[in-house]
């Protein structure tokens, strides 16, 4: 519901810019010219002053205004149960059900508005409303932001209570629909157009900076009281079956945004992956075979050479004779050979001689 106030806002700032507002509360229509208009009577104490005109309908009493004597003072006509008052008692009835109507934004039922700060919207209470201290509303800077008070039963203000408005624009609009009666406490500082079905009440002191007191049914008193002009209508109007609406925005078609094709980018050449050359594998280093040492060579055995004499030498020095021939030792000292081998030896020897012999004799 926010948001849809907040387009209707941007909606009829447009609308204040090209058709200035007037200063007067539209949806009230003929009522917009009264400060203070009463059902069955109007009455004041002390130097009251008021914007705009005084009347009454369908009763025909005011006292204490300029007619008949005065002390209060009104800028405007003072009307007594005419075809203008009985006309603006008809649009104050249609403004005031129309606002009824309106789809809130917020319940606030059981909520003081004291110390509430309040965006552009319409608020609603099921039965009464109390303000205490003071009730701010931020415009936001919209030249036609409006507030609407939806009050099931009764309005009081505490004494010294105010309605403050911030950050306003050129038309802003506060409406007050109250289902009996309002009263304002002792100094109360109020804002807006209060519209109630049954009486208002402005004790000593209480002044509407902006706005009107409009009794549906039932009497206006004051009590040394000031009543101001300047409020909006907060782009509200009387639409077809008395509801109030903001002010129909004609569409203003905008031509449509050719869209840019988007730019394509070439696509980026990948780079062929750089190949490194094999690497070379280096052969293995072959150590040449280590050459084998040749076997050690054998020692031959050995041989005792015979003696000259045909004896075979088995001493140092000593020698064994044969027949006619010995065996002498020699003169070196020759190796000691065991017994067994010299027996052989000797065999041997014995045999290479005969061997001689033989050939000899043949």
């Amino acid at each position: 519901m926010r948001s849809k106030y907040s387009i209707i806002f941007a909606a009829v700032a447009f609308v204040a810019f090209l058709y200035p507002a007037s200063g007067f509360a539209t949806i009230l229509r003929t009522a917009d010219e009264f400060g203070v208009l009463g059902s069955s009577t109007v009455t004041n104490t002390g130097s009251s002053s008021v914007t705009g005109s005084v009347g009454v309908s369908a009763g025909s009493a005011i006292v204490g205004f300029d007619i008949p004597g005065g002390p209060g003072t009104a800028s405007g006509t003072i009307h007594a149960a005419n075809a203008i008052t009985a006309q603006a008692q008809l649009d104050a009835n249609a403004a005031y059900f129309g606002l009824s109507n309106m789809p809130f934004t917020q319940n606030l039922t059981g909520q003081d508005l004291g110390a509430l700060t309040l965006s552009p919207g319409v608020y609603h209470f099921d039965s009464t409303a109390q303000l205490t201290g003071p009730l701010t509303l931020d415009g936001q800077g919209n030249n036609n932001a409006f507030w609407v008070f939806q009050v099931g039963s009764a309005l009081t203000t505490a004494s010294a209570s105010s309605v403050l408005l911030i950050n306003g624009g050129s038309d802003n609009g506060v409406y007050w629909q109250i289902g009996s009666s309002a009263t304002l406490g002792t100094g109360t500082s109020f804002r807006g157009n209060i519209i109630a079905n049954q009486s208002i009440t402005l004790t000593t002191g209480a002044n509407i900076g902006c706005g009107g007191a409009i009794a549906l049914n039932g009497a206006v008193t004051l009590d040394t009281n000031s009543i101001g002009s300047g409020c909006g209508s907060g782009g509200l109007t009387i639409g077809a079956g008395g509801a109030v609406e903001p002010l129909v925005v004609p569409v203003i078609e905008e031509p449509p945004v050719v869209e840019e094709p988007p730019v394509e980018e070439p696509p980026v050449a990948e780079e062929p992956p750089v190949e490194e050359p094999p690497v070379a594998e280096e052969p293995p280093v072959e150590e040449p075979p280590v050459a084998e040492e040749p076997p050690a060579a054998e020692e031959p055995p050995v041989v005792i050479a015979p003696g000259t004499g045909g004896g075979v030498g088995t001493g140092a020095g000593n020698g064994a004779g044969h027949g006619g021939g010995g065996v002498g030792g020699g003169s070196g000292a020759g190796p000691s050979v065991p017994e067994p081998i010299s027996a052989v030896l000797f065999l041997l020897g014995g045999g290479v001689l005969a061997a001689r012999k033989l050939r000899k004799k043949k």
